[in-house]
């Protein structure tokens, strides 16, 4: 406690005591932390799973309209990492959700297609033909049946999409509309949805994969671009078996060789009185090297100039110059 005097000295002293003020943290020092789940992708892990689902859009491409009988479009369109308990509200209640394994990967990934691309591809594949306007419904079970077919389908393409980073085996697990039964599988867990715009016979719709970080925790290290770039670009060249069983047969592969002596120009009529011991001039003098073609003529094979011969009694050519021959 301060004494009469001191209180006294503070008064007379007109001056206020000023607060001390805390010095702020430096914009540098401070960053946003998640206490609920403070495990997030980086930015080279999301970059690595979005080149998995762009090669995983290209085989749809090329492979599902031949399933659907129907021109399929599908592209990458949109990544993000999210709360799946925050996105999943909202999603439309009667929206079906697929759930995929990635074996031995822990966890589960989950699939979204928007409602009218899910009944229009359903209706497809039951041999009717969706009309222009499709009311949104739940799925009926007959529905979720064709869809699961659907994705047995793509499974194999899955599994080559995550081949760079992993030997994966891609399973289906089950599908539900029950929103709240998949918000307890994935509550509260940090994951990466990819977005997908899908064009199945002209009728635009859109899928999302969401990957949880749980799932490739164990295998962090590999989800990489460099990674996936690497295996691409080892598996695109040739094994050495395959280039020297090439190189072996493009040795003995065989071509037709043409030499010309010479050439001349009759009419049908003369053709047609040649007779055997007629003699033929041809245009080109005696001594003048021949011209040998391989594999075409001049315009489309190699020319060369030889000189007769022979070589173990049969009839030869001596190669003397290379033909070239001006476009």
């Amino acid at each position: 406690m301060l004494s009469e005097a001191e209180i006294t000295s503070l008064l007379n002293s007109g001056n206020v005591a000023k607060p001390v003020v805390a010095a702020k943290p430096s914009a540098g020092e401070a960053r946003v932390y998640d206490f609920r789940s403070p495990e997030r992708f980086t930015r080279d892990q999301m970059r690595a799973i979005e080149l998995v689902h762009e090669d995983l859009a290209e085989s749809i491409r090329n492979n599902l309209p031949s399933y659907l009988s129907t021109d399929v479009r599908c592209k990458v369109i949109g990544q993000a990492q999210t709360n799946f308990e925050e996105h999943i509200d909202s999603v439309p209640d009667q929206t079906q959700y697929f759930m995929l394994a990635l074996d031995p990967l822990p966890d589960r990934i989950v699939a979204i297609f928007d409602q009218q691309t899910c009944l229009a591809v359903s209706e497809r594949l039951l041999g009717g033909t969706p009309p222009d306007h499709i009311a949104v419904a739940p799925l009926t079970d007959l529905g979720a049946v064709v869809m699961r077919g659907v994705w047995d389908y793509l499974i194999p393409h899955i599994k080559n999409a995550w081949k760079p980073i992993m030997e994966l085996e891609p399973r289906f697990i089950e599908s539900s509309s029950n929103k709240n039964w998949v918000n307890m599988l994935l509550a509260n867990r940090w994951s990466v949805g990819t977005s997908f715009e899908l064009v199945v016979g002209g009728r635009g719709g859109t899928l999302v994969i969401y990957v949880p970080y749980a799932m490739l925790k164990s295998i962090a290290d590999d989800v990489s671009p460099s990674a996936w770039l690497g295996e691409v670009k080892q598996e695109s060249s040739q094994p050495a078996e395959m280039r020297v069983a090439l190189e072996d047969f493009m040795q003995r592969a065989s071509l037709e060789a043409r030499l010309i002596v010479g050439t001349m120009n009759l009419t049908f009529g003369e053709l047609r009185s040649l007779r055997p011991g007629d003699v033929l001039e041809l245009d080109s003098s005696v001594g003048r090297p021949y011209e040998l073609w391989v594999g075409g003529g001049p315009s489309t094979g190699i020319g060369y100039t030889a000189e007769p011969g022979t070589h173990k009694k049969k009839y030869a050519a001596k190669i003397l110059d290379r033909v070239i021959v001006e476009q």
